[in-house]
């Protein structure tokens, strides 16, 4: 005999499909200061979720993402937060799961924290400032803004990121041509010699002693190289240069056309926005555009404290939209099916890059 209908089987089939539909929920998320405004709510407690009692954090909003078509919803701000997992959200190509920026909204994921203290004179009309061990999560201060612009690591021959001159190939130094070319005889984490070219703009002519400092080779104008000179004394155009231990050939023996520069040491801070970092005696040296102290300028200066804004893993069909990220990116590693990337502006030194 055939089988009618079942219709409470039915009814069910529909109720659940009908429930999957208008199960996914927005959740709204404030910035801190904020959160400051709402003397209904604490910062230990935060809101519900909706958009008049938004939720404290990124991270807690993420925490609450469970079905396809759930939404994070950014309201105004900056936003400066410790690294967010992003893991296990399921999606669907019908709902995908979305974090974006509520509509209208200008949201900001901001990876650099401010530096205060008690600066004091240093060199050169520069000033130096003692960073505290608990103020660098990066290890030290690798990366500093005046203002939203990016400053110039400490660099010989001089160059600035503010001008773009650091992308002018002739405030880069030349090798001797007629000296050994070290290079030819390099052998994997041993020193090699390396002559500058001399005359009066020269390494020798500097009076500074490069010892310490990181060294950016680009050989032939083909491959760049980046290692640390071992040995240098103030006054000689010949220094020594270790390259990273996994480097096993440099691979090229012209040394006509190959350019160099060198960084990081904090004799090297002689023009205005230049800065170095001494990990040693956690000494931050600073050349301010006025030459006034930092305390007293009219751009406040922070660093980098920040690797990646969100982490994403384990994830499929998530939507990332609308956002900035100031000094701080995403990471998506390991294969992130459907992951939509729709309209992300990312800035590091004043210019954009948008995706």
């Amino acid at each position: 005999a055939m089988l009618g209908p079942r219709p409470g089987l039915s009814v069910a089939f529909v109720a659940a499909h009908l429930l999957a539909a208008t199960s996914a929920t927005s959740y709204f998320v404030a910035p801190e200061q904020h959160e400051q405004q709402q003397e209904s709510l604490s910062a230990a407690e935060g809101g519900d979720g909706t958009r008049g009692s938004p939720l404290p954090s990124i991270a807690a909003c993420v925490a609450r993402l469970r079905s396809p078509g759930d939404e994070c919803r950014l309201l105004a701000g900056t936003y400066r937060e410790a690294t967010v997992a992003v893991r296990g959200l399921r999606g669907t190509a019908a709902a995908p799961i979305v974090i974006a920026a509520a509509e209208g909204a200008e949201v900001v994921l901001d990876g650099t924290a401010p530096l205060s203290g008690a600066w004091q004179p240093g060199g050169k009309g520069s000033w130096e400032l003692t960073v505290p061990s608990s103020a660098t999560p990066l290890g030290g201060v690798t990366q500093l803004w005046l203002g939203r612009e990016m400053a110039t690591p400490a660099r010989w021959p001089n160059a600035l990121w503010s001008d773009r001159s650091v992308f002018n190939f002739s405030r880069w130094r030349t090798f001797n041509g007629s000296a050994p070319w070290g290079p030819s005889s390099y052998k994997r984490g041993q020193p090699m010699t390396l002559y500058d070219a001399g005359g009066a703009d020269g390494l020798g002519a500097s009076g500074l002693s490069a010892k310490g400092a990181m060294f950016i080779g680009n050989i032939a104008h083909d491959d760049t190289f980046v290692g640390t000179v071992t040995a240098h004394s103030a006054g000689d155009d010949s220094f020594e240069v270790t390259m990273g231990p996994m480097l096993d050939k440099m691979g090229n023996t012209k040394a006509g056309n190959s350019i160099y520069f060198l960084e990081g040491l904090p004799s090297f801070v002689d023009q205005p926005t230049e800065w170095a970092f001494s990990p040693a005696d956690r000494k931050l040296r600073l050349l301010t555009a006025d030459g006034a102290s930092p305390e007293q300028a009219t751009l406040p200066v922070s660093h980098k404290v920040q690797t990646y804004a969100l982490n994403i893993t384990d994830c499929q069909h998530l939507t990332l939209a609308n956002l900035s990220f100031f000094g701080t990116t995403i990471n998506a590693a390991g294969g992130i099916p459907h992951l939509t990337l729709d309209t992300l502006d990312f800035r590091c030194e004043g210019r954009r890059s948008e995706v």
